[in-house]
């Protein structure tokens, strides 16, 4: 009994886990943009946590239906755009700002999904503190916040994707076979660079990038979502910016202004309010941590 009692608790421990796993991997592709390109990094990120879930679950390629094939090969297709405009945000952004600005991908999506005026008054949130946000961004970093923008965009249709793919394969299959198709998509940006890699520094460090925002937190989210409701885990990935910023002062040493920590507050007040809210849609996709890094 008191096994089966603390499940929920250990469950909501490894996505926080999973939460910060993400972070920490974003935080050492940022560091590692000054020797290898983020088209690379995005390269070798789904090139190597796509492999590795092929080989791990031993999913047959040959035994793939055509609808498998084209909707996993849509959702890698935003996987890759999604990662290359967001790891081109970090190379300009602060971390946790442009992971701010990505969470609302999914918040818009949850508003859309409702017509409340608790959601409406998240919306209202979210649209202020993305403004305290971005007015303390120098007018120079314009191009960061646009590529932050299309990963916000890139995160709520993989939300979209992920679960038609759910649907279709067992497990975390679809998702493997997306990333290496998503790998495919971004060789032409990333191959280029992809040289940098041959210096054991870089390699092992995108290697690391690869299983701490992708392989390691999607293991954990296997686990932890069959105990963590839909709405308690959306309010999880609220946390996102927190694990950002903590993240990023501590590997990359960058602060944040008050007004741009406010605006962190704000919005993620609005994905917690919206995610209280209850949405339209309940089930939580395969693993959304995937999404911001």
């Amino acid at each position: 009994m008191q096994h089966e009692a603390d499940t929920p608790t250990r469950a909501v421990g490894l996505a926080i886990v999973a939460i910060f796993s993400v972070q920490l991997g974003g935080a050492f592709a940022a560091d590692l943009f000054d020797v290898v390109a983020p088209s690379t990094v995005v390269l070798m990120r789904l090139g190597v946590a796509g492999l590795a879930l092929i080989a791990v679950r031993r999913t047959s390629i040959r035994t793939l239906t055509r609808e498998q094939l084209l909707t996993a090969g849509a959702l890698g297709l935003v996987i890759a755009g999604m990662n290359l405009s967001f790891y081109q945000a970090i190379d300009r952004l602060p971390l946790a700002v442009a992971v701010t600005i990505e969470l609302l991908g999914p918040l818009a999506l949850a508003i859309g999904l409702a017509r409340s005026p608790r959601e409406f008054a998240a919306a209202a949130l979210a649209i202020g503190g993305t403004v305290l946000l971005t007015g303390s961004i120098p007018s120079g970093e314009g191009a960061g916040i646009f590529f932050a923008v299309l990963a916000a965009a890139g995160w709520a249709l993989y939300i979209v994707g992920s679960r038609r793919v759910s649907g279709l394969f067992d497990s975390l299959d679809g998702i493997g076979v997306a990333l290496c198709i998503g790998a495919v998509a971004a060789a032409p940006f990333g191959l280029g660079d992809a040289g940098s890699l041959l210096s054991p520094r870089p390699l092992i460090t995108a290697v690391a990038v690869a299983a701490l925002s992708a392989l390691i937190p999607m293991s954990l989210d296997s686990v932890a979502l069959r105990s963590v409701p839909a709405r308690l885990y959306g309010l999880l990935m609220s946390l996102s910016p927190v694990a950002a910023a903590m993240t990023a002062l501590l590997v990359l040493q960058q602060s944040l202004s008050t007004p741009q920590l406010i605006g962190i507050a704000l919005v993620m007040v609005a994905t917690a309010s919206s995610t209280m809210g209850g949405v339209r849609e309940t089930r939580t996709p395969r693993s959304p941590t995937l999404g911001p890094q």
